[in-house]
């Protein structure tokens, strides 16, 4: 089959849900499926043709499987990305592991006695280092047919964030149908979910060097460890209903081989692909999931590299769409200790955007309140740490209660604010509560009355500033202290 690799750049976040949940986090999966490019290559064949479903040749391309359209996984300087095996462990509570246990491998997995952890989960460059995208998380909310929220439905949406890059491919044994396909995909396009509005563009470029394949064995063996690189289906013959155990006639071996349960790790999920043209979803699907390791054994001894042409097309079920993509005995499943680079290459990071700033009056209204709650939050913060300067003088609530009356005041009249350092001074100073028992204790050198003037002119007499420690004060104001004043 011949290939064209495939270079997408995301211009604007993409979501694709993971599973077909209708309601509460779905979850977003971390690489485009192939069926993303093979439905943007069909919206765009048949319209371009000028006729409608069904069209006959149109047809045998996206529905006969000749054009095969495989996922877009991270890449970095060319270099594509795989799943991490499942069958790779490491040592439990270890931070940054300097090698990989692979458990598919008979004699490391009986030598190991400690506690350990996989290490499945994620992508890595042919060379073991990790690579990955921070994604990203944001709220929505329905839409009823009024155009106004619906009532109680905001939910979640995951996504891939803007700039990062991905590799992809697509497949064909003939030349002439895969220029054509390649016509129809090149380009910006939009994929994944709510792709009319804010997600979903990409821009499909020609890559331009194919993508670096794992080290894998060579020569006849009787064993052969298996590494999932996509999702992949299969079907039982004689009930037509999916099968999550594979056999070894589904990758073309001998009838004397088997599935060796023990070392082989499998992990399964379900979904249900939207289609675009019934707008509607499809049959449920059960797959086994990208990273798994499936391990097979038999007398009779075939040859790798005859073995990998006759699955060159894929495994499985659904391979049109991406399914079905393997590796045969690549070196991280035929060697038991695999050495992990201590160098990880830095996370695909979406670049910044500089918005520039509008000028109506809404915008303005929505600063002026944004900057009033970060200067109460300021305010609020300070406000405990001032206290502790006056809890040592136990004052009573009554006292905090005329100092929240004058900070209101001086809320809402710039005449009470102009005064305001004045009234503390009378406050402070004169009366019964001026006496001993209140403001005219004295701690390390300093009485009450002085220690909140200075507090007060250090916050340049801030009404709210001063209304906050009120507040604090008469919360915190010990109990029994108003007799004791009297």
């Amino acid at each position: 089959m011949m290939r064209i690799d495939l270079r997408v750049e995301l211009l604007t976040d993409v979501s694709v849900s993971a599973s077909n949940r209708s309601l509460g986090d779905a979850g977003a999966l971390d690489y485009l499926p192939g069926r993303l490019f093979w439905g943007a290559a069909a919206a765009a064949a048949y319209p371009e043709k000028g006729s409608p479903c069904p069209d006959p040749e149109l047809d045998a391309i996206f529905l006969g499987g000749s054009v095969r359209f495989l996922d877009a996984v991270f890449e970095l300087d060319g270099q594509r990305a795989y799943p991490t095996p499942r069958s790779w462990h490491a040592g439990k509570y270890e931070e940054k592991p300097s090698r990989a246990l692979n458990l598919a491998h008979d004699e490391t997995r009986r030598a190991q006695q400690g506690q350990l952890e996989p290490l499945g989960g994620g992508w890595r460059l042919p060379d073991g280092r990790t690579i990955s995208a921070a994604m990203r998380y944001g709220l929505r909310t329905a839409m009823t047919a009024s155009g106004k929220p619906e009532q109680g439905m905001l939910f979640g949406m995951e996504s891939l964030p803007a700039g990062t890059l991905l590799h992809g491919a697509i497949e064909a044994g003939d030349p002439k149908v895969l220029g054509q396909v390649k016509g129809w995909l090149l380009g910006d396009k939009r994929l994944g979910r709510s792709r009319g509005a804010e997600y979903g563009l990409v821009r499909i470029t020609e890559a331009a060097h194919p993508a670096q394949p794992l080290d894998s064995a060579q020569g006849r063996v009787c064993r052969i460890s298996i590494l999932v690189c996509s999702r992949l289906g299969l079907r039982a013959e004689s009930t037509g209903q999916p099968r999550l155990v594979p056999l070894a006639k589904d990758f073309e071996l001998p009838d004397d081989w088997s599935f060796v349960q023990a070392a082989s790790f499998v992990r399964t999920s379900r979904y249900a692909p939207f289609s675009g043209v019934r707008r509607r979803p499809e049959t449920e699907r059960q797959v086994i999931d990208p990273g798994c390791v499936l391990t097979f054994a038999g007398s009779t001894a075939v040859e790798l590299t005859t073995q990998r042409s006759k699955l060159r097309g894929g495994v499985g079920l659904w391979r049109a769409e991406g399914h079905g993509e393997v590796v045969l005995a690549p070196t991280w499943l035929t060697e038991g200790i695999i050495s992990l680079p201590a160098a990880e290459p830095p996370r695909q990071k979406a670049p910044s955007v500089k918005l520039e700033r509008p000028g109506d009056e809404l915008f303005a209204w929505a600063t002026a309140r944004d900057e009033q709650r970060r200067a109460h939050w300021q305010s609020a913060a300070s406000v405990t740490e001032d206290f502790l300067q006056l809890e040592d003088f136990r004052l009573p609530a009554s006292q905090w209660g005329v100092l929240h009356r004058l900070a209101r005041e001086a809320a809402f009249s710039a005449a009470a604010r102009a005064r305001l350092p004045i009234r503390l001074r009378e406050v402070t100073e004169e009366g019964v509560s001026a006496t001993a028992v209140a403001w005219g204790r004295r701690r390390r050198g300093e009485t009450a009355a002085r220690t909140l003037r200075r507090l007060c002119e250090e916050r340049s007499h801030d009404p709210r500033w001063l209304e906050l420690l009120a507040s604090y004060g008469m919360r915190e104001a010990p109990a029994g202290v108003e007799e004791d004043a009297r």
